[in-house]
């Protein structure tokens, strides 16, 4: 979640038919041959699988940028327009092929007077109720890959609207 933080979160999941044997507890996990950290397995409940995190990975890499914010008013109307566009950067600096999740957010209004319009999401899945927008990025060793999300509103022009 690049808006919040630009740690990367290293999260693994036992499927069903490798967990049946465990139980719930405190496991130490060890990954990359590296001890990183203690955590607890709750087995209760669990349908298909369990999440377990690995704490902080520091060979993913993730940057938000903003990239313009452009503002301009209309001429014919009582409204102010502004755009704001956002780069997401991601990479994978491990010697093997990895998939990851990004997890961003555009806003949503539930005024009249303000509308969100024109959004891109550059392949990311929008849940258009929260604005929670998914990508699913798989990454090569060393590879690269740029997201962009992209926004209009439009508002009042008497309105003072926080745009970040």
């Amino acid at each position: 979640v690049p808006l919040v933080t630009e740690d990367v979160f290293l999260v693994g999941r036992i499927s069903h038919e490798q967990n049946t044997h465990l139980s719930s507890g405190v496991a130490n996990f060890y990954f990359e041959n590296t001890y990183v950290g203690t955590t607890r397995i709750r087995t209760e409940g669990a349908q298909d699988s369990i999440e377990v995190s690995f704490g902080i990975d520091n060979n993913i890499h993730i940057k938000r940028e903003t990239i313009t914010t452009f503002s301009e008013s209309q001429l014919l109307g009582s409204n102010k327009t502004e755009t704001v566009s956002y780069s997401i950067k991601v990479r994978n600096n491990k010697p093997y092929s990895i998939s990851t999740k990004v997890y961003d957010q555009i806003p949503i209004s539930t005024n009249k007077e303000i509308q969100v319009l024109d959004v891109e999401t550059s392949g990311g899945e929008m849940n258009t109720y929260s604005g929670e927008i998914t990508w699913n990025v798989p990454l090569k060793p060393q590879e690269s890959k740029e997201l962009g999300i992209s926004y209009t509103l439009r508002y009042p022009k008497d309105k003072v609207l926080a745009v970040e």
